[in-house]
């Protein structure tokens, strides 16, 4: 398949770098839910605004973004209803910051990635907020498309 685009031919090839696996505890509780202006400075948290980051084994993650406010509220595919087991700390590149991904296992024990999707797609509308996101497996993800749901 050719793409016009580099950057979406770019993405679909990558492999994420994974670092290491992490229960949802673990990440769940260093979920921030901050004002945006808060500017805070410790040994181990860089606190500005939207950016909230904590060091896990000498890799800065922001711990403040949208996908893991969703997860922290729902970590269930909302189609299937797999259920997000453990987040794995990986990087799309090495010159890239590291991020926190939730994955599943189905029932062959193989990883399902877990996606943050809008209830209300872009290409309809919808706005990248809080209240517009839900949780669903890159399969079902991948079925629902641009669709709302009561469409499908």
């Amino acid at each position: 398949m050719k793409y016009k685009d580099k950057k979406r031919r770019k993405r679909k090839s990558f492999l994420p770098i994974r670092h290491d696996k992490y229960s949802l505890y673990e990440i769940l509780r260093q979920v921030r839910f901050l004002p945006k202006k808060l500017k805070f400075m410790g040994k181990n948290k860089v606190l500005c605004g939207k950016d909230c980051k904590v060091n896990f084994d000498g890799h800065m993650v922001n711990m403040a973004s949208d996908r893991l406010k969703l997860f922290f509220n729902n970590h269930t595919c909302i189609m299937c209803g797999i259920e997000g087991s453990f987040f794995a700390l990986e990087s799309n590149n090495e010159s890239e910051g590291y991020h926190f991904n939730l994955y599943a296992l189905d029932s062959l024990g193989n990883e399902i990635l877990m996606t943050k999707d809008h209830i209300i797609p872009k290409s309809h509308g919808g706005k990248n907020r809080i209240d517009n996101y839900q949780t669903m497996c890159t399969k079902c993800n991948s079925l629902k498309g641009d669709q709302i749901i009561n469409d499908i």
